[in-house]
């Protein structure tokens, strides 16, 4: 792993550390920190869990598809000029 990382340009290694500090908070149960990790492979997706039970999230991965369908639509037509 650490070769692989030695390998990411520097953008990347920040980006990486970012989300590591944000997991080892949501492993240590910071701030009520929690988070949903969904991963695919060439041939599955893996969902992940950490500090969070199956409600929690499901609630997340709903907010979170509720989020991008906006972010989507913000720059689309009226509804009315739609076909």
């Amino acid at each position: 792993m650490s070769d692989r990382v030695d390998t990411l340009p520097e953008d990347r290694r920040l980006m990486l550390a970012k989300y590591m500090d944000i997991l080892s908070r949501c492993m240590a149960g910071e701030d009520g920190c929690k988070a949903v990790l969904i991963i695919e492979t060439e041939n599955t997706v893996a969902l992940g869990a950490v500090n969070a039970d199956t409600a929690e999230a499901m609630g997340m991965i709903a907010f979170a598809q509720e989020q991008m369908v906006k972010a989507i639509m913000a720059d689309a037509p009226p509804r009315e000029k739609m076909n």
